[in-house]
């Protein structure tokens, strides 16, 4: 029995059941936290924006916050990102990312978004600390944090969930029961709902529907070549490896491209070494940008590798609604 098998394909009811108690308890006590952490958590001199999740799992975080860093940036405005480096190694913080430097030490989420960005990312646990750490050393008009939604003790000024439109919310109950780290009823308290959808259909019957949920349809940036010198047909055998939050979302996309041949899921934040590449024949290897910065380490054994960017088709009137929020809220913690 698998925790994903229970939460989002309705396995094993009887065991989320048995379970249900220990939901209760993780309720209690996040309840508890968050009222305390509310209590003192400061604002700060720039407007922060979270984009995070109410579940357990890649929900499409980081190319939201490519594509929202990108349209803030046309407007004029300074960005700066916040994150916990999730899987880095790094002791010091705050750690200021070198988008040239190891993955391992950052994490590879932060080390993809410096290099995409071109932002200043900045990694801390403690979130306040690299938010007042961020203000201090790069002066930005406004900040976005990856991931942070529970985390109470960092004020925010706007706060948009992302959902993966397949497996939604899965069985609704909080963990240990189901995917969720906080109730369904909180998201009666954030400003917007952006639900992933890798192709298109129904969506599944935990998402709300409501004029507050937007539809992103992911779309794909041209197949970047990394490694070698030699085009790749669309209709090659090809080796496609994710190791992300939905892994099965990326293969789905890429076989809808065209692309045929063997796909290698590993764990979200796995930790690629040249072994998980032994056995692979001289095919062409296709990857997210996510597993790539930890694997360009290495990447002398690979003879072709290609990078296949993922990004949203995002509704201009989705646009343009947080682009004039972001304007108001800067404009708001300007001191006359």
């Amino acid at each position: 029995m698998s925790l994903q098998g229970m939460w989002y394909r309705s396995a094993h009811p009887i065991v989320a059941q048995l379970l249900s108690p220990l939901s209760a308890v993780f309720k209690w006590a996040s309840n508890r936290r968050m009222v305390r952490l509310k209590t003192i958590a400061k604002p700060f001199e720039v407007p922060v924006i979270v984009v995070g999740n109410i579940t357990v799992g890649g929900t499409g975080k980081t190319p939201m916050i490519q594509w929202l860093s990108a349209q803030l940036m046309a407007e004029g405005l300074r960005v700066a990102i916040v994150s916990r480096g999730y899987g880095g190694k790094s002791k010091q913080f705050p750690l200021v990312v070198d988008p040239r430097g190891d993955a391992t030490l950052a994490g590879d989420e932060a080390t993809l978004l410096a290099q995409s960005t071109h932002c200043p990312v900045i990694v801390d646990p403690n979130r306040p600390q690299a938010v007042s750490y961020a203000i201090a050393t790069h002066h930005p008009d406004v900040i976005l944090s990856d991931d942070g939604m529970q985390h109470y003790a960092m004020h925010r000024d706007l706060e948009i969930v992302m959902v993966d439109s397949i497996r939604g919310f899965g069985n609704g109950r909080l963990l240990p029961a189901g995917p969720l780290r906080e109730p369904l009823d909180r998201l009666e308290t954030v400003d917007h709902i952006c639900v992933k959808q890798v192709e298109p259909g129904p969506l599944h019957h935990s998402i709300p529907k409501s004029n507050q949920v937007n539809l992103l349809p992911v779309v794909l940036g041209a197949l970047r070549q990394v490694v070698g010198i030699q085009g790749v047909p669309v209709d090659a055998f090809v080796h496609l490896v994710a190791g992300i939050g939905d892994p099965h979302g990326f293969f789905s996309v890429a076989e809808a491209m065209g692309f045929r041949g063997q796909c290698h899921a590993f764990a979200d934040h796995h930790a690629f070494s040249v072994g998980d590449f032994a056995g692979f024949s001289d095919a062409p290897i296709i990857m997210t940008e996510k597993d790539w910065v930890k694997c360009a380490a290495f990447a002398t054994q690979f003879s072709q590798v290609y990078v296949l960017p993922m990004t949203f088709d995002v509704p201009d009137a989705l646009r343009l609604k947080l682009i004039q929020q972001i304007h108001q809220l800067v404009k708001g913690k300007v001191t006359p």
